[in-house]
């Protein structure tokens, strides 16, 4: 039987993925606009924002505003992208995860975006949805309002099923693999001997992404390079193996 997280993804996931999205969530922006909010933003202390309402408040109440002005947007790692609906952003570096989560708390990985691609306001009737950044970001406006590209759509939906089949794997082991395999093939480079994943990882994001803890990702990925399937490369990991096809 499936876990939490294949039941989940498997509910909102599919049963939505073609779906057109209400807006959702109420989280906080780092957006800047030019060198003097950049640098007022970077030296703002993240503690007292979440821990001072009133700080958090006028701060979020900042970015929202400027999100109407600016062309150029940048966000830090973790940090949450509000988008308006109709508004599309071209991601220019860095890498974004789509997710939702579950009545018990389980993450559900939704899409992984990264430079080039198109952002947006999440499609479907998943609620709630988050746009979270993965690394730092850089955001280049496209279009504050109107209808989304077909194409937007379709990448859409298309990620949330592939998603769907990497997860249905009850292995832990070999859904970690498989998403660093797919991730490799989206965002890195192939090499006669295998596959660099491109995107800078660390054990907590593959974590969040599988529905796991750290600790066990941990584990796992050590015996990965002790069966010589992986090996670790400036950030990034090098799969020497052929993804698991077992489910």
């Amino acid at each position: 039987m499936f876990g939490h997280v294949e039941k989940a993804f498997f509910h909102w996931g599919v049963m939505h993925s073609m779906d057109f999205l209400d807006h959702s969530g109420s989280s906080l922006y780092a957006l800047v606009e030019d060198i003097d909010d950049k640098r007022s933003f970077e030296q703002c202390d993240s503690s007292s924002l979440v821990n001072g309402s009133h700080i958090q408040s006028n701060f979020s109440q900042r970015r929202q505003n400027s999100l109407l002005k600016a062309t150029v947007s940048y966000f830090r790692r973790r940090e949450t992208i509000e988008i308006q609906q109709g508004c599309l952003w071209k991601i220019e570096e860095g890498f974004v995860k789509t997710l939702s989560w579950d009545s018990d708390g389980y993450l559900i990985i939704l899409g992984i975006w990264g430079p080039g691609e198109s952002l947006g306001s999440p499609l479907g009737e998943i609620n709630p949805v988050q746009n979270v950044c993965i690394t730092p970001v850089r955001l280049q406006l496209q279009q504050r309002s109107g209808e989304y590209p077909y194409e937007f759509i379709w990448n859409q939906a298309r990620q949330t099923q592939e998603l769907f089949n990497l997860f249905r794997c009850r292995c832990l082991q070999s859904r970690i693999y498989n998403l660093l395999w797919w991730l490799a093939g989206r965002f890195g480079s192939e090499f006669q001997m295998g596959r660099l994943t491109g995107v800078p990882l660390t054990h907590q994001d593959i974590a969040d992404l599988c529905g796991s803890t750290r600790v066990t990702v941990t584990r796992l990925l050590g015996q990965l390079k002790e069966d010589g399937k992986i090996a670790p490369r400036n950030r990034q990991l090098f799969l020497k193996a052929q993804p698991f096809s077992g489910v």
